[in-house]
């Protein structure tokens, strides 16, 4: 109960402090939707599925970042992505993935395996779903 109270504090001080400190984001930044899929050259029998997509912003959009988990065996993701500069901008994105694998009669999930990239998104319109 102590470190919920802790947590709640930090947080609730944190977000106070985010206008004065300026981490707002920009007035043109917008929020857009991409797609990922693992490429087939990562598992020899199969993906199984991914499991989490994290989004970090690169220099040319600081402010980008979305995440995504879900079920281990969804092919393909779309991940809300806010913080895009209205030109766009390089993210780097890590994929885990799960490859199938087989216990006798069944096939499993494998263990998570990363699979990271930089991709481009643009700051309006028609996005792609990018192969990592």
């Amino acid at each position: 109960m102590f470190r919920s109270r802790v947590a709640k504090f930090l947080l609730a001080t944190f977000l106070a402090a985010v206008p004065v400190l300026g981490f707002a984001l920009p007035a043109s930044a917008s929020t857009q939707t991409v797609g990922f899929r693992v490429g087939p050259w990562h598992c020899p029998k199969g993906l199984y599925g991914i499991s989490n997509v994290d989004v970090f912003g690169t220099s040319s959009a600081p402010y980008a970042s979305g995440s995504w988990s879900g079920p281990s065996n969804t092919q393909t993701v779309k991940v809300a992505i806010s913080g895009v500069p209205a030109n766009g901008g390089d993210v780097n994105v890590v994929v885990t993935y799960h490859c199938k694998v087989s216990y006798g009669p069944f096939t499993l999930a494998g263990p998570g395996e990363p699979a990271p990239g930089a991709v481009w998104v643009y700051g309006y319109g028609w996005q792609p779903t990018y192969t990592l």
